[in-house]
């Protein structure tokens, strides 16, 4: 992949791992107060975990105690400029040892989060022997909850926010649903290199009947024939995210060739099933452009 690419998604990744920070269990102080949080269905603990703010970033705190082979990443819901924003979670390293943290830059908006759950997760390791069916607990690829903490007016607690908190827009109401896509694609853009592109963009997911995995397909119009590529959302949690909630950052797409820089774009959002016959989807349409993304095929069939 071109440097250029690379460049872009570190710019746009939506969480940094951090060298571990100074901590004060039990300092007092409003900013870097910490809480053991109530753990379900595992054999670990999670101690010690704090939000601190850095400019409109969030940094995360925590560690896990338990057995050694256990996970447990966290990931962040925030209500931003109207949206339900998750910030995607990181599993490499998440387990019982040092002090974890996190930096979380997830959103174009100038907006300060005021509220915030963190929920943790078990990806692997930890489950204890009187959980009979542990897939239903940690069903792939969406697992459950083990503990939750809710960050409001600068004060961390133990548990879910207020049910209130994340708002999802009623699905009766028709003006708001006429000719939207099922997922929607808002404060985008589009950029082309030589063999990729990387479309950055608030991606919102209205439906969650999709088939299986989603992935980007981009066909940009060309004289020699249609330039395409298509690409997973390798980065983002679109897989495993709940109807009414967004998430912020790039997907990477690997192309044929280049296209030219004012190239119109036909974007399509499709899922396949994982299992079975692999049938197909279709989710959205866009024409992108490195100026503009607007919903529709760029060439109406």
């Amino acid at each position: 992949m071109r440097p250029w690419v690379l460049l872009a998604l570190a710019a746009c990744s939506p969480s940094r791992e951090q060298p571990p920070a100074a901590h004060h269990e039990g300092s007092g102080s409003a900013s870097r107060h910490s809480i053991d949080l109530t753990v379900q269905y595992a054999r670990i603990s999670i101690r010690g975990v704090e939000i601190a703010r850095s400019g409109k970033n969030l940094e995360l705190g925590y560690r896990i105690e338990g057995t050694p082979d256990a996970v447990v990443p966290a990931e962040i819901l925030c209500r931003v400029h109207g949206y339900n924003l998750i910030y995607p979670r990181t599993t490499s390293g998440k387990g019982p040892g040092p002090r974890l943290t996190a930096l979380f830059k997830p959103d174009p908006f100038d907006d300060v989060p005021q509220i915030c759950e963190v929920r943790f997760t078990l990806v692997s390791g930890g489950v204890p022997s009187n959980i009979t069916n542990p897939d239903r607990v940690f069903a792939a690829p969406s697992p459950s909850p083990i503990a939750r903490a809710c960050f409001r007016d600068e004060l961390l607690v133990d548990g879910a926010c207020p049910e209130d908190s994340f708002p999802v827009a009623e699905k009766t109401n028709i003006d708001l649903l006429q000719g939207r896509p099922d997922i929607q694609v808002e404060h985008g853009k589009l950029e082309l290199g030589d063999d990729a592109a990387v479309l950055t963009a608030m991606f919102t997911k209205h439906d969650i009947a999709s088939q299986g995995r989603y992935a980007v397909h981009l066909s940009c119009a060309d004289a020699g024939g249609p330039i395409v590529g298509e690409a997973a959302f390798a980065i983002l949690p679109l897989d495993r995210m709940e109807a009414g909630t967004s998430v912020y950052g790039p997907v990477p797409i690997l192309l044929d060739r280049k296209p030219k820089p004012l190239a119109a774009c036909d974007l399509r959002i499709i899922s396949r099933a994982t299992q079975g016959p692999p049938n197909e989807r279709a989710h959205a349409e866009y024409c992108v452009t490195t100026a503009a993304i607007r919903v529709g095929r760029c060439t109406p069939n």
